[in-house]
């Protein structure tokens, strides 16, 4: 309690954010997340494993207290031995790398959907996950295996297994081929092909539109 205090000071003092509750109790918090949306997430490395269910929703607004760069890879943490300038500053990095993120996941949801990708079903969620560590890694031709290298990521994050989220793609991926128009798809793809395209492929389309769209050269 004595560290919360601590917070709470400094982030009303340093930020345009006010705390909403402060609990340890699952079934409260569980509720309170499900009814109300947060711009950031305090949680103690402690508590992680009893709530794998906020990291699930709320993955990009997180930030551990008493963690370590290796427990979950990209997120922020803090150390309640960190004095007032270095809470500010890490909050304050957070927050700035948190909207880039949102930008990013928005910018893959447009192309999704330009596509016709169902946003409603699990795989198009996976699927945008996929591209988003693709490029937030800066890995724009991307020539190894989903099901070892990128497909493992999500799973942990989702609590899934490989196999399920590599079915919910290709369902996803089979269902906007059947339904999306032959010459969107085909312009979209910049070739002609008599066998459907997979997964990967569109992976690489969309990493290749959004890299035109922002000038980056790959």
């Amino acid at each position: 309690m004595k560290y919360c205090n601590k917070l709470i000071k400094v982030i009303g003092s340093s930020f345009n954010l006010k705390f909403c509750i402060i609990s340890s109790y699952y079934d409260e918090i569980e509720n309170i997340v499900d009814e109300f949306d947060f711009n950031l997430i305090f949680m103690n490395r402690d508590l992680i494993d009893n709530f794998r269910f906020i990291l699930r929703k709320y993955s990009d607004i997180t930030m551990f207290i008493n963690s370590d760069k290796e427990i979950i890879s990209n997120y922020t943490y803090l150390n309640k031995i960190d004095n007032s300038d270095e809470i500010v500053s890490k909050i304050t990095k957070f927050l700035n790398n948190s909207m880039i993120n949102c930008d990013l996941k928005l910018e893959i949801k447009s192309e999704l959907r330009y596509l016709g990708y169902n946003p409603k079903y699990y795989g198009t969620k996976y699927l945008l996950e996929a591209i988003y560590i693709l490029i937030e890694n800066e890995i724009y031709n991307y020539n190894g295996n989903l099901e070892k290298k990128i497909y493992p990521i999500i799973a942990k994050k989702y609590g899934k297994t490989v196999n399920s989220i590599k079915c919910n793609i290709i369902n996803a991926t089979d269902i906007m081929i059947y339904e999306c128009e032959e010459e969107k798809l085909l312009e979209y793809l910049g070739y002609y092909d008599f066998s459907k395209p997979g997964p990967k492929k569109i992976i690489e389309s969309i990493i290749l539109k959004i890299s035109k769209k922002n000038k980056i050269n790959i």
